[in-house]
């Protein structure tokens, strides 16, 4: 039986704004550490086994940007970096199990129609991020995920100042992709295809 995992994280970070709470920002730093994390070394149809790994660190950096062009339009970004290593024994060097991007990107944006249709506002937000691998420790097998990005669309009409109604269409362009990585075998599972939603929302 293998000893539990341990480990330790630390983050710090700011957030301010600026121009009369317009624009808001924040940046974070972080490191988290592991040691004794199951890694699996050989897998079966019928059976698996795992062995504790060498201490593994993640580091990175979040920024975030949220404001106001104009008083009909806002904006929002946000991107992530995030690193994984071995930081000792016979694993040192990249972490290829962690199966996380390290790189990743989100941009959105929402804009109220002048004039007539002052009661309608559209938008969309734009997701992308770098490639994911996937390796079993001491075996030949990877799985990939290459980069990809996705983009979505709304748009919403207020019907009155209590009910507002919304259309999302969702990955617009019906990209095929994972959004999370396992083994050969299983806990491979594909992100949602284009689909469409329309959500009735009530203000009291």
């Amino acid at each position: 039986v293998l000893e539990p995992m341990t480990g330790s994280n630390y983050e710090v970070g700011l957030k301010g704004e600026c121009f009369d709470k317009r624009l808001l920002g924040s940046v974070a730093v972080y490191q988290a550490d592991q040691t004794g994390r199951p890694e699996l070394i050989t897998c079966d149809r019928d059976w698996s086994c795992y062995r504790a790994s060498d201490k593994v660190r993640n580091r990175g950096f979040e920024l975030e940007i949220n404001g106001e062009i104009t008083s009909d339009w806002n904006v929002s970004a946000g991107y992530t970096y995030n690193q994984s290593k071995y930081v000792g024994g016979e694993q040192e060097g990249e972490d290829f199990n962690s199966a996380a991007p390290r790189h990743l990107l989100k941009l959105a944006s929402d804009y109220r129609l002048p004039g007539a249709l002052n009661h309608m506002r559209v938008g969309g937000s734009f997701y992308a991020q770098s490639a994911m691998v996937q390796r079993e420790y001491g075996k030949a097998y990877k799985i990939q995920q290459d980069a990809y990005h996705l983009i979505n669309l709304h748009a919403a009409y207020e019907i009155n100042k209590n009910l507002e109604l919304q259309y999302n269409l969702d990955n617009v362009f019906d990209k095929k992709y994972y959004q999370t990585l396992g083994n050969p075998n299983y806990w491979n599972f594909y992100g949602e295809p284009r689909n469409f939603n329309m959500a009735l929302r009530a203000k009291f």
